[in-house]
């Protein structure tokens, strides 16, 4: 059962936004090291300029397998992105109403303080 309280471990959160920045950059170092391991076989099925069968069957699924790759890297970089960006924009807002509660706690602490003076030149009746 809830107790209707809300609570956020910033520690963790940051931990886990620079976490998330790690992730980000082992992405797009995956792209390009996929890409180069890539070069060392492109032309596994023949060559183009002296194609026969085999090439003409091949390499539209080769193709398609280089797209198919480097676009799910690009949408799992772009995906971490996203959540690094949502994360980092949920713990600017909890830092903001934590902010302005702070400020409204410390305006009613100053008028308390100011009642509580009157109430002490009056003599403390109520």
């Amino acid at each position: 059962m809830s107790d209707d309280t809300y609570d956020l471990d910033l520690g963790k959160v940051r931990r886990a936004l620079d976490g998330l920045g790690g992730v980000e950059d082992q992405v797009m170092a995956l792209k390009g090291d996929y890409l180069a391991d890539y070069e060392r076989y492109k032309g596994w099925n023949g060559d183009k300029d002296a194609s026969d069968d085999y090439y003409t069957k091949t390499q539209p699924d080769d193709e398609k397998t280089v797209r198919t790759l480097t676009g799910a890297i690009e949408s799992l970089g772009l995906a971490v992105t996203a959540l690094r960006s949502g994360l980092l924009e949920s713990l600017n807002s909890v830092k903001a109403v934590h902010a302005d509660v702070t400020e409204l706690i410390e305006q009613q602490g100053r008028i308390a303080d100011f009642d509580s003076g009157d109430d002490n030149q009056s003599g403390g009746k109520h």
